[in-house]
């Protein structure tokens, strides 16, 4: 990362401001104990949508939850931290996101490695960041899996993206310098930055797997998609592709397919407003029956309960 700009995130006056509101309002109180009530006040001090800090390693080992999207990069160095008890090892240019609610702590970054934490409100991300992505059915299921981290077990509550390409660290840059610049075009710059920063992200895991390019095949032809198809697409028989997809993804086509339909439909539930009947058929159900038949089978629950609780 550019020098000049982790110069100017240091010298960011409105953290020091920050910190001395805290001290006055919460004199007995270690802001370094008690992240998460910091973090919260950051949310409210900027008209755009999003704030950057620098992580500091008085604040490791202190475990917070916050009403927020986390975007952690690691610029330089390495770190360490859990995530609802999962260990995470961030290496120089590692991304990981955490989703609201999201139980996390850093339990080691020393003084020399830089760990750069980018706190999104999350109405802004569903709706600015996320809402885009919900036309892209490659896109929109690679995050729609991590949304459903509460009703899905076998989901985690957040993304860590390994060996990230260059166009990553220049985009952070990006996002900074005009995070710092604080003036009038700040918000509509940065939701044309965070998108292309998700696009490249999701770019990038995409090359390194191939489960990842069945499924986003998959994902992208929902309506008419089968075995017979998906395998010759890939170019192999669709007996000897079965074995390769079990191999790949632990699932057989038919129980892959349901959770891609699955996942997809749990995230329009949640961020649009279209009928239960129309969210069955943009997800290749040719009857609304089939929706509610299997949805709660992998959400414990209805499509229209799960709208009541998840809906952003």
């Amino acid at each position: 990362m550019n020098e000049s700009l982790l110069d100017g995130l240091r010298k960011n006056e409105r953290v020091s401001e920050l910190l001395k509101s805290f001290s006055a309002a919460f004199p007995n109180v270690s802001v370094y104990s008690t992240p998460g009530i910091l973090q919260n006040l950051f949310q409210f001090q900027r008209l755009d949508d999003y704030f950057i800090v620098l992580h500091n390693a008085g604040f490791n080992n202190a475990p917070h939850v916050h009403s927020f999207f986390e975007l952690v990069y690691m610029a330089a160095g390495s770190a360490e931290e859990y995530v609802n008890d999962e260990e995470v090892v961030l290496e120089k240019g590692d991304v990981c996101i955490h989703k609201p609610g999201t139980a996390h702590r850093i339990t080691r970054c020393g003084d020399s490695d830089i760990l750069i934490n980018i706190l999104m409100d999350k109405d802004a991300f569903m709706n600015t960041y996320y809402a885009p992505l919900v036309g892209n059915p490659r896109l929109n299921y690679f995050f729609s899996r991590f949304l459903s981290a509460d009703t899905d077990p076998d989901v985690s509550p957040y993304i860590h993206f390994q060996n990230t390409p260059d166009e990553v660290d220049s985009l952070i840059d990006l996002i900074t310098e005009t995070y710092l610049k604080n003036d009038s075009f700040t918000r509509i710059i940065s939701s044309g930055l965070f998108l292309a920063l998700f696009g490249e992200l999701i770019r990038s895991e995409n090359l390194s797997s191939k489960a990842a390019e069945i499924t986003d095949y998959i994902a992208a032809n929902l309506e008419d998609v089968s075995l017979l198809k998906t395998a010759g697409h890939f170019g192999y028989h669709e007996k000897y592709f079965s074995k390769i997809l079990l191999k790949e993804t632990g699932m057989s086509f038919q129980e892959l397919l349901t959770k891609i339909r699955l996942t997809r439909a749990s995230s329009l539930l949640s961020c649009t407003d279209l009928t239960v009947e129309q969210i069955a058929w943009e997800v290749g159900y040719k009857d609304v029956s089939s929706l509610y038949i299997r949805f709660p089978k992998m959400y414990g629950m209805t499509p229209k309960e799960y709208r009541r609780i998840n809906k952003y």
